[in-house]
């Protein structure tokens, strides 16, 4: 399995970490179909509605300025949902 990226993270690193924009995809439709949007959108329109996605959609506009410190953060609460599992 892949990390899927609806908006894909060339579109704006903004949206790159947010958990709405990444779900499990096979590796063939990440990589080789890049992102089966035609069976993307209609999981992701099901989930989080025509708002949630354009939330989205202007979110990946912007651009975000990681530091060390905000990716520590993001290994430490990605670290402890996996722990969670």
């Amino acid at each position: 399995m892949d990390a899927g990226h609806f908006i894909p993270k060339s579109r704006g690193n903004a949206v790159y970490f947010v958990v709405e924009n990444v779900h499990p995809q096979c590796k063939r439709c990440n990589l080789m179909e890049g992102g089966n949007f035609e069976n993307y959108y209609p999981y992701m329109l099901e989930m989080y509605g025509e708002s949630g996605i354009e939330e989205l959609r202007q979110l990946s506009k912007t651009q975000k300025h990681y530091t060390l410190n905000d990716y520590l953060d993001l290994y430490q609460e990605y670290k402890g949902k996996l722990d969670d599992l």
